[in-house]
């Protein structure tokens, strides 16, 4: 059996779904773990739900009052007793053989880090909307700085600890986007892998953070823009991809006139056709013409694993 990973999970009022996403990821095959939860603030019993699982490979880490995601991970990555350190948000789900796969990929590749491909599945009625593959390590490299390419985040990466805890884990002044700041500094400092197979799903829903507090990204944005200006990646910051990803997520949070607002800036300040039909969109949506809708384009069969129950 190859070396073993400490799983890192922050939560924080979602007692009911931290439990279930521990008791699933407690049942991957065929690797050594620990999961480190890292209860955020809540005051909804989280510490004492997982205590009730009686499970020696878990711990629980507390912190009193919020302290922000990426303080949280990284208080965890401090915890983490294995080689290995993978995260995953409290209400994401996987394989249960990716952790297995991502170690046997490091293996044979050399690699210092591991991502796979994915899918976006709705809460609602557990559709799967959007497949995503993964990036080639090359492709990672010419473009990361551009836009994030590590589909779900952090929900997606297996990583050294050492390589880790050596360029200094999350940056803690950035909260949507720590994480693709935390990609750039792995490419720059490590080797990649890449697994095409589908081994993580992002769950949709209406509290995830890209909906619920994506007024503050734009600051963010700028900030990830300086702190790499001189990164020895190639491409640059692309401000008409991330300026898109913030109204998408005005738009699903239902702030619809603020999405048609955004849409409309970026196509007067980049000349973008697609982003003022998008504009016209999102308007006419904000006075009820038209409603927001989550088509599919995903035509294949669903995962067994996504419907396992732990």
């Amino acid at each position: 059996m190859a070396e073993g990973v400490s799983v890192v999970i922050p939560t924080r009022d979602r007692a009911p779904v931290v439990v279930d996403t521990v008791r699933r990821t407690l049942g991957q095959r065929g690797v050594e773990l620990e999961v480190v939860v890292v209860d955020d603030g809540s005051r909804d019993g989280t510490a004492e739900a997982l205590a009730a699982l009686g499970d020696p490979r878990v711990t629980v880490l507390r912190n009193e009052s919020s302290r922000g995601v990426a303080n949280a991970r990284n208080r965890g990555v401090e915890q983490a007793a294995h080689p290995w350190v993978a995260f995953l948000d409290d209400d994401d789900r996987w394989s249960p053989d990716k952790l297995r796969v991502q170690l046997d990929l490091a293996e044979a590749e050399d690699a210092d880090f591991v991502y796979t491909a994915g899918l976006t599945v709705a809460a609602s009625d557990g559709r799967v909307l959007y497949a995503s593959r993964a990036f080639t390590p090359a492709e990672l490299r010419l473009g990361i700085r551009s836009r994030n390419l590590v589909f779900a985040g952090s929900s997606n990466v297996l990583v050294r600890a050492e390589l880790l805890r050596r360029i200094g884990g999350f940056d803690e002044s950035l909260h949507h986007i720590a994480d693709w700041d935390l990609w750039i500094r792995l490419t720059e400092a490590g080797r990649p892998a890449a697994c095409h197979e589908p081994l993580v799903a992002y769950i949709l829903h209406e509290t995830n953070m890209h909906r619920t507090a994506i007024h503050t990204a734009a600051r963010e944005g700028r900030l990830l823009r300086a702190k790499h200006a001189d990164s020895s990646l190639p491409g640059r910051f692309d401000p008409l991809v991330f300026r898109g990803w913030i109204a998408d997520g005005q738009t699903y949070s239902g702030r619809l006139g603020r999405a048609a607002l955004t849409y409309a800036v970026t196509a007067v300040r980049h000349r973008s056709r697609s982003d003022a039909r998008r504009a016209v969109g999102s308007a006419l949506r904000a006075v009820r013409l038209r409603r927001v809708h989550h088509p599919s384009d995903f035509d294949g069969p669903a995962p067994e694993w996504l419907s396992i129950r732990p």
